[in-house]
C-alpha cells in the first residue's frame, strides 16, 4: 500500500538520499536553505511505511497566487519503474493542486549521451544514460511534456549539456592518476605537477567560511574581465554554511620568492628565453613590493554528493582567476587538475566540470575540453501541467515575457 505525504522528518530524507545512486546535490534538503528565494517542501511516497520515492520542491509564487512548483535535477525516484512514476506523479499533481501550482517542472539527472571530447579506445559509458529511452516513454506516458532538445546554456533551468571528467572506467572500477594523464592531450600534461611545483604553485583545500573572502575577490575579477555577474558573497556563504563539510573551496597560491629563485636559476641555462625571463622577474619583483611574498591566483568551490552509496558525482559549481597575475604559469589548468585528483582520491565516480553550451564552442567549452571529459547531453526539461488553462496560458505568453525581462535588465544594468 502506498502513502504520499510531505515529510517533516528531515533526517529520514536525508537517509533516503545518503542511500540513492547519483542522488544530485540540487535534490539534497541543504539545496533548499541555499534557494532561500523560493518556498520548499520535501514530499515523499511510502510503500508500506518505506519511502521509495522523494523530491526536494522549489516553490515560486508568482502574481495572483498562482504557483509554479521545479524539482532541479529530480526526483529522486526510478524511472524506469512505470508503476512507480504514475503513482508519484498522480500524487504530486494532486498536491500541486491543493497548492495552487499550474505546473511542475522537473529535469531529471538523466542522460542521452555520454562521449569523450577526444573518444578513447574501448571505452563506452552510460552510468547515466543507460536505458533513457525507456525513462523517456515513462515520462511521456505519466502526463510529462518534454521542453525540446535547445543546445543553449540559458535555454532551461539547468544546462542540458555538461563536461564531466569520469574517475571510473566504464566497467566502474577506479582509475588511477596515470589513467586521467593519459587520456589528456600533451601539451596540457606537460603544465601539471612538477611544472607547476618548480615555479612555486602550490594548491589547497578548506572548508572555512573565513577564506570566502579570497574566493569572492578571485569571482570578481572573473566578473569583471567577461562582464558576467555570477553571485554575491551572501549567496556562497549559504551555499559554505549549508552544505558544511561537503562544500569545499580550492585555492590556488605562488610563492614569489620561489618563483623569483627559479627565474634566477633559469636564467643561467645555455638555451634561456632572456628577453621573457627578465619580463617575468620584473612582474615578479613588482609582485612582492606590492603584495608581499605570496599571492593567490585562483579559486574555486566543489560541492560534494549528498549520497554515500552507488555512484557520486561532486559538482564544480563556481571558479575563478586573476589573468593579471602571471598568466604564463597556467595555473587554471593545475587548479582543476588539483580538484579532479582531491574527487579520485575520495571515491567519486565523475567530477562535473559544470554546464556548457551544446555546440560546444564557447569558452567553458574550450577550457574544460582540455581535460578531456564527457559530455553529458541530459534528457532535458519536463512540464507536468496541473491546471491546463493556465499552463496553456502561460506557456503561449511566456517567450514575450523573457524578452521584456532581458530587455529590463540589460537596462538596470546600464
Amino acid at each position: 500500500m502506498y502513502t504520499f505525504k510531505e515529510i517533516e522528518n528531515i533526517s529520514e530524507y536525508e537517509k533516503f538520499c545518503q542511500n540513492f545512486s547519483k542522488a544530485p546535490i540540487m535534490q539534497d534538503y541543504a539545496w533548499s536553505k541555499v534557494k532561500n528565494n523560493f518556498d520548499s517542501k520535501i514530499l515523499g511516497l511510502f510503500k508500506n511505511k518505506e519511502l521509495v520515492a522523494a523530491s526536494l520542491i522549489l516553490i515560486k509564487n508568482l502574481p495572483f497566487g498562482i504557483k509554479v512548483f521545479y524539482a532541479s535535477r529530480g526526483y529522486l525516484i526510478d524511472f524506469e519503474n512505470e508503476e512507480l512514476l504514475e503513482i508519484f506523479t498522480k500524487e504530486i499533481k494532486k498536491y500541486a493542486a491543493q497548492k495552487g501550482a499550474y505546473c511542475v517542472k522537473i529535469d531529471p539527472y538523466v542522460a542521452m549521451k555520454e562521449e569523450r571530447i577526444y573518444p578513447l579506445e574501448d571505452e563506452e559509458y552510460d552510468l547515466y544514460s543507460k536505458n533513457h529511452k525507456i525513462i523517456m516513454e515513462n515520462l511521456k506516458n505519466a502526463g510529462y511534456i518534454h521542453k525540446g532538445y535547445k543546445k543553449n546554456i540559458s535555454a532551461y533551468l539547468q544546462p542540458r549539456f555538461t563536461m564531466t571528467v569520469p574517475l571510473v572506467n566504464s566497467k566502474e572500477e577506479f582509475v588511477n592518476e596515470e589513467y586521467i594523464l593519459k587520456t589528456m592531450k600533451k601539451n596540457v600534461r606537460g603544465y601539471l605537477g612538477d611544472y607547476h611545483s618548480k615555479r612555486g604553485v602550490f594548491f589547497y583545500h578548506t572548508s572555512d567560511v573565513s577564506k570566502l573572502e579570497d574566493f569572492v575577490q578571485i569571482i570578481n575579477k572573473t566578473e569583471e574581465r567577461q562582464n558576467v555577474a555570477l553571485r554575491n558573497s551572501k549567496y556562497f556563504e549559504r551555499i559554505m554554511k549549508s552544505f558544511g563539510e561537503r562544500a569545499i573551496l580550492f585555492f590556488a597560491e605562488v610563492d614569489l620568492k620561489k618563483y623569483l629563485n627559479f627565474i634566477k636559476m633559469s636564467l643561467e641555462e645555455k638555451n634561456a628565453n632572456i628577453e621573457f625571463l627578465q619580463d617575468q622577474q620584473e612582474k615578479t619583483i613588482k609582485l612582492i613590493e606590492e603584495r608581499g611574498d605570496s599571492v593567490i591566483t585562483s579559486a574555486a568551490l566543489v560541492v560534494l554528493p549528498p549520497n554515500k552509496e552507488g555512484i557520486k558525482m561532486a559538482e564544480f559549481l563556481y571558479a575563478g582567476n586573476d589573468v593579471s597575475l602571471l598568466p604564463n604559469l597556467k595555473i587554471n589548468n593545475g587548479l582543476t587538475y588539483y580538484r579532479l585528483l582531491y574527487c579520485l582520491e575520495n571515491n567519486y565516480h565523475y567530477a562535473n566540470l559544470g554546464g556548457v553550451d551544446g555546440s560546444l564552442e564557447d569558452h567553458l567549452s574550450v577550457f574544460k575540453s582540455k581535460f578531456n571529459p564527457l559530455v553529458i547531453e541530459f534528457i532535458g526539461e519536463y512540464d507536468l501541467p496541473v491546471n491546463k488553462i493556465l499552463y496553456v496560458l502561460i506557456s503561449n505568453f511566456e517567450p514575450f515575457l523573457k524578452k521584456i525581462y532581458y530587455k529590463l535588465a540589460r537596462i538596470i544594468k546600464r
